[in-house]
């Protein structure tokens, strides 16, 4: 009886320790996007690693699925379903989701001082609004957003990195709503 006990107890303090502790997800963008998960250090998904050859096979679909019109028409049809689902994962997730660490370098030049200097200004503009936007729904803990015009070349050079900690808890109210409201749409 003691190891059963024993064996519970283990099982539920390893539910627990996954349920409240966070993952890692850094979304990274310099020559091309690259997309990590990480749980307690340890990477759980990269975007870059290989896929094998069973990972690759396309998925089997149906005739109806092949129109791109067809695809239009669901979306339209269940745009108030997918609207809630969205709401509802914002809101939780500014209780539940940090971005760590956001670093933004985009250094620009075009082929005139005049005009680099008016899409600098555009550019400043929109990268503000971003973060301010961001700032709407995360907790920010560290921002360094570096936008720098080049009057003398024309360059295009942009490097991203988000860092975003979300705690597993989270998806435990998304999951339940989620499958309330698909149980609601399929009663209607």
């Amino acid at each position: 009886m003691k190891i059963v006990l024993l064996i519970l107890g283990i099982i539920i303090l390893a539910v627990l320790f996954v349920v409240f502790f966070p993952l890692r997800v850094v979304f990274e963008y310099t020559d091309k996007a690259k997309f990590k998960v990480y749980a307690y250090g340890i990477k759980i998904y990269d975007s870059q690693k290989p896929r094998t050859e069973e990972q690759k096979k396309p998925l089997p679909q149906s005739e109806e699925s092949n129109s791109g019109n067809d695809l239009v028409e669901r979306l339209k049809k269940n745009f108030g379903f997918l609207k809630e689902i969205l709401k509802l994962i914002v809101e939780k997730a500014k209780k539940y989701a940090i971005i760590k660490n956001i670093e933004v370098r985009y250094r620009f030049g075009l082929s005139d001082a005049a005009v680099t200097g008016i899409y600098s200004g555009v550019v400043y503009g929109v990268v503000n609004g971003f973060a301010a936007f961001l700032r709407n729904y995360f907790r920010i803990k560290n921002q360094k957003i570096d936008v720098i015009p080049d009057f003398d070349n024309k360059v295009q050079e942009f490097e991203a990195k988000i860092e975003l900690i979300v705690r597993v808890v989270f998806f435990v109210p998304v999951m339940h709503k989620v499958i309330k409201l698909v149980h609601e749409k399929k009663e209607v």
